[in-house]
């Protein structure tokens, strides 16, 4: 890696970035599946906009037909909407952000209905300050899959991009940047209990799904109330 990524600057504008489709091999259109009354999207949407210092949110998804009816959700839930390469998701992530105008973004999955509100801004407030590349919750995973926080300067992104040659960094988005991280300023936060690593709160299944609604129905109170340790609790009762 012949050149070294720019220094950290405090961003300009910071936008989040969620990345979604509808042709999952498992459970298909599960971004627009009905959980009590909203699209799972919804969650995530509400969730990442209730992140103070977040300055825009922008759907990335495919140009492909299958995904057109996530441009119908973009516009319903008032959000921007980006499409471009089904495979290399790091190409598409890189020319939203630079469509968008963001100096920095937020990379957030779409299959993630309790994408961690206070997480999230404890890492933009860190990332702010202008001393990283990235600011992460992932590089040791000690937050459940579905609770992740990942934000990335974007001249920096670009430079990793460069160097992003194979199918496997082009679709896992960031897993370039944690192989090297010595060349990188990486910031990682770990959660009060390592052990939560292994729980999983993303939706990818059928059993997902159920267990999402046990979660959602045991709370008893809209979801933007529930912090994170109480979503957690609620999710190891439910089993």
């Amino acid at each position: 890696m012949p050149l070294k990524p720019p220094f950290p600057q405090p961003p300009r504008r910071l936008g989040a970035i969620i990345l979604a489709r509808l042709d999952s091999s498992r459970l298909p259109r599960k971004g627009l599946i009905d959980i009590q009354g909203k699209p799972l999207l919804g969650y995530v949407v509400e969730r990442v906009k209730a992140v103070a210092g977040v300055d825009d949110v922008a759907l990335a998804t495919s140009s492909r037909e299958v995904d057109a009816p996530l441009a119908d959700f973009a516009k319903e839930w008032g959000i921007s909407l980006f499409r471009g390469n089904l495979n290399d998701v790091a190409g598409r992530v890189l020319s939203c952000a630079r469509k968008r105008e963001y100096s920095a973004f937020l990379r957030v999955n779409g299959d993630s209905p309790f994408f961690p509100i206070q997480e999230a801004q404890h890492g933009v407030e860190i990332f702010r300050q202008g001393k990283h590349h990235m600011v992460t919750n992932v590089q040791r995973r000690t937050f459940p899959p579905g609770m992740s926080v990942e934000i990335i300067d974007r001249a920096s992104f670009a430079h990793g991009y460069q160097h992003m040659h194979s199918a496997e960094y082009q679709e896992h988005v960031t897993k370039f940047f944690y192989e090297h991280p010595h060349h990188y300023l990486i910031h990682n936060f770990e959660s009060w209990d390592h052990s939560l690593g292994s729980l999983h709160l993303a939706l990818d299944t059928p059993e997902d799904l159920e267990r999402i609604e046990r979660i959602f129905n045991g709370l008893g109170k809209d979801h933007l109330q529930a912090d994170t340790r109480e979503i957690i609790a609620m999710a190891k009762e439910v089993g």
